[in-house]
């Protein structure tokens, strides 16, 4: 097999152009029409919020620096949120495209974009208000730099790895591993006999990148909420995974996005959508034969194309491994979400297997890797289909929002808890609320009210669910209430109640439930109205 003849730039940008205009087409088709579920409203609390910055938790701050101004020029609807996206998720398929002609070749590149193109998991990540589709981008930026660099000095390759990698760990903090697999992947080998590895250029980038990271984590450490603890869903998580399940899940999300029984984190329409086990064997199957007819031909390629796709390997494989190995000591494994750091490899060396199957020399393997490709692509389009068919999910967030702004009057003290207490604080901030120091003022000064979340500890950090759910386990919720009665003003308070407080499923949480409503009653509160559906329950001080 020849080595990829290198087509002039301007092709490769007009293609990759191409790429980005359809895969933008694409992922705005119902861009809202999904809805809103806990992590994005939290984004939209960071975006719409005056002091909504204060409020990153465990997070770096690029994305949501980013969308605080993406939101003020276009809206804060949910399509508007999700929109940026969609913009950055289009961005990556013609960096696919771009990244994968200049270092494999024409076929692998058209590979590359129209997987990319359609991958069901991209597509989600794409329509999520998340820093997700930002992470993937910068990180497919850093692998095209870094291939640059190994290739031929470039100055302008060298400020784009610094303005990346620096991105990329201001983006997710986790980007560091990547990274680190990249750099010593592609900047610390020797490409080319006749040149050296361009280590030093790479190393000075790298400590630039990692340098600029610094202040910024010594000022969150000093003034955070956030607290370790708040991650302990990752370990519950981690303790019901093996290594082998983890990877297995990785790279059939990867291939396929999740499914019905298949998505071990919530991913929306991909956690509850019906998927016919056939198409997922059978994609599966069509992919691990493409990886094999691949294998195949190694030893007919050139050496610069087989130490490329070895890199692209490593990109695919490495950071997978070194997040299990993190994971031993503080579990951070999560299929479906942060293993995404390995994707760009996936995508690179999965468009390799599909071009270099129907590109082999022999005629019996470009037509088997043609009827798997097929195959795939297939399993696929059904995906994809039912993605975008399914329908919308029920958002009780938005029910009860509408339910408060109709008839809670005004003075009264609202209290939100639990899981609810964000999407509803993000719901009423959408409709023009804003919440300082314990009050939600409307769009009519003369219509304003009292919020406060329960445990109050949400309040600093109110997407750290975690602390409320300690709080049931160890009842400190119900001095909590105690607490937070005594500064209510006026005689009307409304509460919002968590699913697990509106219907106790143990023992344990109907004791709890009778413990609030006997500090409820010691306060001189008694029950006027509940709607029982949406867990809104109006009460009313004795005189």
């Amino acid at each position: 097999m020849n080595g990829p003849v290198v087509p002039a730039p301007g092709s490769r940008l007009a293609i990759g152009f191409v790429f980005v205009v359809a895969a933008a087409l694409l992922r705005f088709v119902q861009l809202g029409s999904q809805p809103l579920w806990f992590d994005e409203a939290l984004s939209l609390h960071i975006a719409i919020a005056d002091d909504g910055l204060d409020f990153i938790h465990n997070t770096a701050p690029l994305y949501h620096v980013l969308t605080r101004g993406w939101c003020a020029l276009f809206g804060h609807d949910v399509a508007a949120l999700r929109s940026l996206s969609a913009v950055v998720g289009a961005c990556f398929v013609g960096g696919a495209f771009v990244v994968a002609d200049a270092v494999f070749g024409r076929a692998t590149a058209l590979a590359a974009g129209v997987i990319t193109l359609l991958s069901p998991l991209h597509l989600y990540y794409s329509q999520e208000a998340r820093a997700y589709g930002l992470l993937l981008l910068l990180l497919m930026l850093v692998h095209g730099a870094l291939w640059r660099l190994a290739r031929s000095p470039s100055r302008r390759a060298v400020v784009v790895l610094v303005l990346a990698s620096s991105a990329a760990l201001f983006t997710h903090y986790l980007a560091a591993l990547p990274l680190l697999v990249a750099y010593v992947a592609i900047g610390c080998v020797r490409c080319d006999p006749a040149r050296p590895a361009p280590w030093r250029r790479v190393l000075v980038a790298g400590a630039i990148a990692a340098v600029t990271l610094l202040p910024w984590l010594w000022w969150w450490r000093r003034t955070t909420a956030f607290d370790p603890a708040d991650m302990q869903w990752l370990q519950a998580l981690w303790q019901e995974l093996t290594v082998p399940a983890a990877l297995g899940w990785s790279c059939s999300l990867f291939l396929l996005g999740g499914h019905a029984g298949h998505a071990p984190v919530f991913l929306k329409q991909l956690s509850s959508l019906p998927f016919p086990v056939f198409w997922w064997w059978l994609a599966v199957l069509a992919a691990g034969g493409l990886g094999l007819l691949a294998a195949s031909t190694w030893r007919q390629r050139p050496r610069t194309q087989r130490l490329a796709v070895a890199q692209a390997a490593a990109l695919a494989v490495v950071p997978l491994v070194l997040l299990v190995l993190v994971s031993f000591v503080k579990p951070m494994y999560c299929p479906g979400r942060y293993d995404l750091i390995a994707l760009p490899g996936f995508v690179l060396l999965l468009a390799h297997a599909v071009a270099a199957g129907i590109r082999a020399p022999r005629r019996t393997v470009r037509t088997v890797a043609s009827v798997l490709v097929s195959l795939l692509g297939a399993a696929v389009l059904v995906k994809d289909t039912l993605y975008f068919t399914a329908p919308a999910g029920d958002e009780p967030s938005r029910r009860i929002t509408d339910h408060l702004l109709a008839k809670l009057p005004s003075g009264a003290t609202l209290v939100l808890t639990g899981e609810i207490a964000l999407p509803v604080l993000a719901r009423l901030e959408q409709r023009g609320c804003g919440w300082r120091d314990g009050r939600l003022l409307r769009d009519d000064p003369a219509a304003t009210f009292h919020l406060r979340l329960l445990p109050t500890a949400l309040e600093t950090a109110p997407g750290a669910v975690s602390r409320y759910e300690r709080a049931m386990v160890d009842g400190s919720i119900v001095g909590d209430l105690g607490t937070l009665l005594q500064t209510v003003r006026g005689d009307e308070l409304w509460l919002v109640l968590s699913s697990d407080l509106r219907v106790a499923r143990s023992a344990a949480a109907e004791r709890l439930a009778n413990e609030l409503r006997a500090q409820l009653a010691a306060a001189g509160f008694t029950v006027v109205q509940s709607d029982a559906d949406l867990g809104v329950v109006q009460l009313r001080r004795r005189r």
